[in-house]
This record gives structure tokens, sequence and C-alpha cells, in this order.
């Protein structure tokens, strides 16, 4: 990969009708994504369903690498200049977030734990 394509320009209001579809289309996926999660979050918690949060946490994990790794490809980008070890952190920090996020769903329904997030 030879990394360092041409820097991605910025849109704005001005630029018309390209912008707003963007930012609509940008909306909607964002909003349906999290309805959809939180429908799927719901119905595998509910019922006396348990769900295991280290197999979700590994599961997720992976799908947002692929889907990080097709990203990077697809885009040329250069690779990151931020030391590994704040990478770590922050992956840590966001691994914790989930867990205790699934765990909560044990004793807390997920429009409730939305709600209490925002």
């Amino acid at each position: 990969m030879s990394g360092g394509g041409a820097p991605a320009t910025q849109l704005t209001p001005a630029d018309g009708p390209k912008y707003w579809s963007r930012l609509a289309i940008s909306f909607f996926g964002i909003m349906f994504s999290f309805i959809l999660y939180g429908l799927v979050m719901e119905y595998a918690t509910s019922g006396g369903r348990k769900l295991h949060e280290l197999s979700l946490i590994f599961v997720t994990s992976s799908i947002y690498t692929s889907t990080a790794y097709a990203g990077k490809t697809v885009r040329n980008e250069a690779p990151t200049t931020v030391p590994t070890y704040k990478l770590f952190f922050v992956a840590m920090l966001s691994m914790g977030s989930t867990f205790f996020s699934v765990r909560s769903l044990r004793y807390v329904i997920f429009p409730v734990q939305v709600l209490a997030k925002s």
C-alpha cells in the first residue's frame, strides 16, 4: 500500500444538494443502525435469554476491524502516526464500555440505558 492518497475535501452547505444529500444519508444511516442495534440487543437479552458479553465483544470487534481495514484500503489512507500504546488504551476503553453496557442489559432495558447515557 502506498498510502497518502489525495486528501478528502470537506463539504459545506454552500455545496448545495450534494452536501444535504450526504448529510441526510449519514443521519438516517446512523439512526437506522442505532434502532436496529437496540431492537437486536433488546431481543437478545429479553425472555430469559442470556447474552455472553465477551462473545459479543469479540464478534463486534472482528466486524469493526474488517470494516476499518476495508475502508482504509479503499480510501488508500496513510498509516497512522498515533503510538500503538495509545491505540491500545482507547481500544481497551471501548471494549470495557461495550462489556459493561451489555452487562447492564441484565438489569435495565435498552431504551432506559440509552436515555441514561444521553
